[in-house]
């Protein structure tokens, strides 16, 4: 309603009080199309808090002066430059005590004493709450004491800057509540206060006279002539047969003809062009921010409340008054109720969505979660602010060029022909790699069909449909790439997108940039990945300890290693110290003659060889920042950005980063890297720190950066004096250490437990099912569970087979999300928690992370994900099973977390699966997935939760395995 009230009158900005805002309720929750919120909530008590909405384009040069609440009065002021107007909003309780008041008066005098320029104006308004005052008189008649001295507080201060208050009409009943103050006289045309449904306050509308507030008109430069980029390859209206039709009769062979791979490269894409331009619509010309389309009855209904408003003014008639003011809060609750409507409308087109086209239910979803942040304004090395975009560009342009490394010019390859000849003696060699129709095929499978394009506009929309007709000049064109080791430069170039991360929005480098590269080398670079991975581990040349981007390796896997060996190491009362490294940018440093002599070392040469050191050079990006682009920058290190190849050349580059270590276990998850050793003496430690030192000196050979003021230390164990004795250093930074550390998404305790990961996700839970109660209107069970899977289970469950719950404590807290959320769905209120699950046929969580390590042990017996140490034996009678470990340690706490660690629970809960589940070998993960879930529906599903505790505290491992005598429903829990 206000978004649409907004653009109806162009309005400057919205000032609210009483918001009952929390930091619960996300900005995207309550945001209003082309205007940025800001917000003072109450911290510790309910209801109060102001907000202010301040239209896009003049918030892009604001700043928040103070967000103030004491818990009974909240202050809202922020400097709009553009303008050089301050706006402040204020919301003072009838309850409110002088010395609170004073708290926010001395507020405002400090703000009005110092204003950014002599010339600023000033705007304050808000919920004053103080009918005492009559204006313009400003005469106090009645209440009490206090009120009456902070109404004189109120007139002092407006006195003080020289402000005028222009509301003189009743806002809430027969009483003047809600003022609007000025230092410039003229600035206020008009005002209306008109009821609304919305609130037990008037709406008030203030006209004002500033001359500089006509909005921005963002105007973006267009090439001339038609490209590929301007085409709409998500239309209904695409002519596909006909497309394939031509680019099938094409005579790809004849047109490459006497062409290298640039000439090849320009004829493949101007015939695309040529076919696509008369068979794909063109992009609409209607911007984003002008595609908001009011529904025409409320267009209409708009339009009515526009011309009663203007009657309203010109009538001092009571009847008629009240005629004109009853008919405006019926066309406003009709408003409402269309708004509804609509909101009901789009919310089952989102989630209807999900299985078709989830990118469309998450871009809904995600429109209500998380605002898309507009990028600056920027400081300048001046210290201004800068807003142009083109200069925003430039700025962004030059902090990405400040994270590349100077390449040594020892490792510089100046000659590939001859740097990697084939006879470079190595053991193994890989030359070259086969490029066949079907492997262009199968890449172009490999592509997400939403996947953005790169700068050359070629969608991936256009490769999906036709891939069978294009893969042949892809073909011809990729051979003849690596036959001459060259890689055409139009593919070489990177548009960058900045990405706010956090932090002062005024900072270029709390921006991250995010890389589009073409689509079309993409293709060839997931053929040559193919083929390097599988000569790699064919030579088993890769770091052991390195999951990243591995097939089969993954976060958790590498997470259920380390953690085993801590466990390992501490079961005799030994400590364990674990270092947590931090590389600076470490994919922007890598030095391309470092990774090029890695690579023929590693037997790459030849053809390929020459190909990827052509991959590596003259690349260049441009940063965009709305629609205007920067202007270009060399790459001159890194592996690139927005590539498919990028992940793989890092892993080469570091592979040998534990080749030194004499003491210490090095592990990594791409550039994520610890290095960790049992301590029990002192000399421990030294041979730890020597580890270390051993890492910053391969850091340096190797022209990588690392930060040490980020390293963290983690220390397992019970020796104090240990601890408190030995320290460790990066250079002179001693590394502090931390009770908890973020291991790749789960929180790692020094005491080995998982109560805090526990407690986070717990948390995140509830208040992500919060803001889906809050978003979503459905109660509906299908929607209901659409949503609980898609947008809170991922948060309950990352990683669960590394830190599911035993306690039954921790069991029910984690269940606590999921048995809430169920409790809201339709036609389920009145039932238990076991009983919806039944009726939804729903697992526990609990059941869940039970399913999860079960599949993660098939998984490791199937050989398809590393084996963290379990053993399986063939019993004649009773099949295959695993060893089960014993639980040694010098404590009951280790015991404790060896008897729960997924090496114990996860062979005991294989073993207590049926032998046909057992022995299902050689079949897929979805297949064998099915037959697990088709048996658990029949075991009781019966979690701990208050006022209900199973027997057993439903152990899977507990309940009487016999499946024919157990009670159950029919179905597959879903």
């Amino acid at each position: 309603m206000l978004e649409e009230l907004a653009a109806d009158d162009n309005t400057i900005f919205i000032a609210l009080t009483e918001t009952h805002l929390n930091d619960a309720i996300l900005d995207a929750e309550i945001n209003i199309h082309n205007f940025t919120l800001f917000r003072a909530d109450r911290v510790d008590r309910s209801h109060g808090g102001v907000a202010l909405y301040i239209r896009e384009d003049l918030a892009a040069n604001t700043e928040v002066l103070t967000a103030f609440s004491n818990n009974t009065t909240e202050l809202l002021a922020v400097y709009v430059k553009r303008l050089d107007l301050l706006i402040a909003t204020l919301y003072r309780p009838p309850n409110t005590t002088d010395d609170l008041f004073s708290e926010v008066s001395g507020i405002l005098q400090s703000l009005f004493n110092h204003l950014p320029s002599p010339h600023t104006e000033v705007i304050l308004t808000g919920d004053l709450n103080l009918p005492i005052i009559t204006w313009p008189s400003r005469i106090i008649r009645g209440g009490t004491s206090s009120e009456q001295r902070q109404a004189m507080e109120l007139i002092r201060l407006a006195d003080l800057a020289y402000l005028q208050q222009f509301i003189e009409d009743p806002t809430r009943g027969n009483n003047t509540l809600d003022l609007l103050f000025s230092n410039n006289y003229d600035l206020v045309h008009s005002y209306e206060v008109t009821r609304t449904s919305m609130s037990d306050h008037g709406l008030i509308k203030v006209m004002t006279t500033n001359s500089n507030t006509q909005q921005l008109s963002q105007q973006k430069a267009h090439s001339p002539g038609l490209s590929l980029h301007d085409l709409n390859f998500f239309s209904k209206d695409i002519e596909w047969d006909g497309i394939r039709r031509e680019l099938g009769q094409s005579d790809w062979v004849t047109l490459f003809q006497d062409k290298n791979a640039e000439g090849a490269l320009d004829i493949f894409q101007s015939r695309c062009l040529e076919i696509c331009k008369t068979m794909v619509p063109p992009k609409s010309t209607i911007t984003k921010k002008q595609r908001k389309i009011i529904p025409r009855d409320r267009k209409n209904l708009m339009k009515r409340r526009t011309k009663l408003r203007v009657k309203l003014q010109k009538t001092n008639h009571l009847p008629s008054t009240t005629n004109i003011q009853n008919e405006l809060e019926e066309i406003e609750r009709k408003l409402i109720q269309s708004h509804k409507d609509q909101r009901a409308q789009e919310e089952l087109r989102a989630i209807s969505n999900i299985q078709m086209n989830s990118k469309f239910f998450y871009a809904y979803a995600n429109k209500k979660l998380k605002n898309t942040p507009s990028i600056g304004p920027l400081i300048d090395p001046a210290g201004e602010l800068e807003s142009d975009p083109t200069k925003m560009a430039e700025l962004l342009r030059l902090q990405y060029e400040r994270v590349f490394s100077e390449p040594k010019d020892h490792m510089k390859v100046m000659d590939p022909h001859t740097f990697f000849n084939e006879h470079q003696v190595t053991p193994h060699q890989l030359s070259s790699v086969k490029i066949s129709t079907e492997e262009i095929i199968v890449a172009i499978n490999e592509m997400a069909p939403n996947a953005a394009a790169g700068p050359d506009g070629f969608h991936a929309q256009l490769l999906k449909n036709c891939k069978h007709q294009l893969a042949v000049p892809l073909k011809l064109l990729w051979e003849m790439s690596l036959q001459t080791g060259h890689v055409p430069r139009a593919l070489k170039n990177g548009t960058i997108t900045p990405i706010h991360k956090g932090g002062s929005k005024g900072i270029a480098k709390n921006y991250r940039p995010v890389v589009l590269t073409s689509h079309l080398i993409k293709i060839m670079e997931r053929v040559v990945r193919k083929a390097i991975v599988e000569y790699l581990e064919t030579i088993e040349a890769f770091n052991n300890g390195q999951h990243g981007f591995r097939q089969g390796r993954s976060c958790l896997s590498q997470l259920l290693a380390h953690y085993d060996k801590i466990l390992d190491d501490t079961k005799d009362g030994d400590n364990v110290d674990v270092i947590y490294l931090d590389f600076a940018k470490a994919f922007d440093k890598v030095d391309h003659g470092i990774l090029l002599h890695k690579m023929r070392a590693l037997g790459i040469c030849g053809a390929l060889g020459k190909w990827l050191h052509s991959f590596l050079s003259d690349r260049i990006q441009r940063v965009n920042v709305q629609g205007t682009s920067s202007q270009a920058s060399r790459v001159v290190s890194g592996v690139p950005q927005g590539t498919v190849l990028g992940p793989l050349l890092f892993l080469i580059m570091i592979g040998d980063i534990d080749r030194d270590l004499k003491y210490s276990t090095a592990t990594s998850f791409a550039d994520d890297t610890r290095i960790e050793l049992k301590i029990r003496t002192r000399q421990d430690a030294d041979n730890l720190q020597q580890d270390l030192n051993e890492i910053l000196r391969w850091a340096e050979v190797n022209n990588m950066a690392l930060n040490g003021e980020k390293f963290e230390l983690l220390r397992y164990g019970r020796h104090l004096d240990l601890k408190i004795s030995t320290h460790y250093y990066c250079g002179q930074q001693e590394i502090i250490a931390k009770d908890v550390v973020k291991d790749l998404g789960v929180s790692m305790s020094s005491d080995a437990s998982f109560s805090h990961n526990i407690s986070q996700a717990t948390s995140k839970a509830r208040r992500l099912a919060g803001w889906i109660l809050r978003t979503f209107q459905t109660r509906s069970p299908r929607c209901m569970l659409t949503l609980w899977k898609s947008l809170v289970l991922p948060h309950l469950e990352y990683c669960c087979q590394l830190w599911s719950p035993q306690k039954v404590s921790e069991i029910m807290e984690i269940e606590g999300p999921q048995r809430t959320f169920t409790n809201k769905i339709h036609g389920l209120q009145e039932l238990n928690y076991w009983e919806r699950l039944k009726e939804l046929q729903l697992f526990s969580l609990q059941r869940r992370r039970e399913r999860y390590i079960i599949i993660y042990v098939w998984k490791v017996l199937e050989k398809k994900v590393p084996n963290t140490g379990i053993q399986v034996s063939v019993h004649q009678r009773r099949g295959r099973l695993c060893y089960v470990r014993t639980t040694p340690g010098s404590t009951l706490n280790i015991k404790s977390r060896i008897h729960n660690s997924f090496s114990f629970s996860g062979p005991r809960l294989f073993n207590c699966i049926p032998p046909q589940l057992r022995n299902m070998s050689g079949v897929s993960p979805d297949t064998f997935k099915k037959h697990l879930d088709i048996w658990l529906a029949k075991i009781p599903d019966q979690p701990p939760t208050p006022g209900y505790i199973s027997p057993n505290a439903n152990r899977l491992t507990d309940w009487t395995i016999d499946v024919r005598e157990l009670p159950g429903h029919s179905g597959t829990p879903v």
